[in-house]
């Protein structure tokens, strides 16, 4: 039996074409969407302080970037993770650059943030789901005319905050700790911590969740 084939359409043996739809539906595959993230650390600050003095100002300033789709921010306590869905046509390296540049001029970021991380993400990383929860939280609110009459300043009281963190202890125990600490002053005394701010424990959540737009 003979095969005939017409002159206005190719032919091509049924093995071989599979291979070509393969080939064809694998060039059509869109390209994976660069994701990065941004790290602070802001010492001694809860979920709420987080959000407010990090999350909202770093939302408003990159907002305005046309290779940056979404924004998801999880705020915790001393800590901002934002992650960054950048354009599939962007090059993510210059989209870190202008980034990391973009917070460099973010004057409003507290002295007690640390310096913001701008990285890269594996393809593979999705974004955490992260679910918010109630703790008990220690709340410090500094008695500024205390502060300013010992010469100690925001930042130099979060990084004592810092630096006497114990892990793996009950709010309670923790208040405790810290109701019995003493900060060095600016003429190289010390005074209670209590002197300079007050503590308390409330009712908080663990982190808070935005997301723009």
């Amino acid at each position: 039996m003979s095969l005939k084939k017409s002159k206005a359409t190719p032919f091509f043996p049924r093995g071989l074409m599979s291979v070509l739809m393969l080939v064809s539906f694998a060039g059509c595959a869109p390209k994976p969407q660069p994701l990065l993230r941004v790290t602070v650390l802001y010492p001694g600050a809860d979920a709420s302080d987080v959000e407010t003095d990090l999350a909202q100002p770093m939302e408003s300033m990159l907002a305005a970037s046309p290779d940056i789709n979404s924004i998801t921010s999880i705020c915790s306590a001393g800590k901002l993770e934002a992650y960054i869905n950048v354009d599939r046509d962007a090059v993510p390296q210059e989209v870190v650059h202008r980034v990391a540049t973009s917070l460099d001029s973010l004057h409003t970021l507290p002295a007690s943030a640390q310096q913001p991380v701008v990285e890269v993400l594996p393809q593979s990383t999705t974004i955490p789901d992260a679910q918010p929860k109630l703790i008990d939280a220690i709340v410090l609110d500094m008695k500024p005319g205390a502060a300013a009459e010992h010469g100690v300043t925001e930042y130099e009281l979060a990084t004592v905050l810092q630096a006497a963190d114990v892990e793996d202890v009950s709010a309670d125990e923790r208040l405790q700790q810290l109701r019995q600490l003493r900060v060095r002053t600016s003429d190289n005394a010390e005074v209670p911590l209590t002197e300079l701010c007050e503590l308390r424990i409330e009712k908080s959540p663990d982190k808070i969740v935005r997301t723009w737009p």
